[in-house]
């Protein structure tokens, strides 16, 4: 459930954690995620998740709670705030209800989102580690 995954079709980088978080379809789990890795989700995560790199759901994916993260791909279904240091990029198929807080923003045609978009730059490391954590 939890490891690196060798043929993954989407990138994660050369980040020095090279390792990758995963949930699979078909898993659900219930309760907060904290993670320095990252982290890919194609299950259903009810609860809120940091992660201080990249973040791809999958179009299986479903989130319900707060996100933070350094960059995230989302293809699939998020209730909750999303909050981004990075890149955040939504697919076609994205589902997204809630407020998104965001440095740098794609999306393809087709995603739906509603909520708020509201631009926040970042200016460094600092800033960045504490734009990485929620209130609960």
């Amino acid at each position: 459930m939890f490891g690196k995954r060798e043929n993954s079709s989407t990138s994660f980088g050369s980040s020095p954690m090279s390792m990758v978080n995963m949930i699979e379809k078909g898993t659900t789990v219930t309760g907060d995620i904290e993670s320095a890795a990252s982290l890919r989700i194609d299950g259903h995560l009810k609860g809120n998740l940091i992660t201080k790199e990249k973040l791809v759901l999958g179009p299986t994916g479903m989130i319900e709670g707060i996100i933070s993260c350094k960059d995230a791909e989302i293809s699939g279904t998020i209730k909750g705030t999303i909050e981004s240091a990075g890149l955040l990029s939504f697919t076609a198929t994205a589902n997204v209800s809630g407020d998104i807080h965001y440095n740098q923003f794609a999306s393809e045609p087709g995603a739906l989102v509603n909520g708020t978009l509201s631009h926040k730059k970042t200016g460094g490391a600092k800033e960045l580690a504490q734009s990485l954590t929620y209130n609960t």
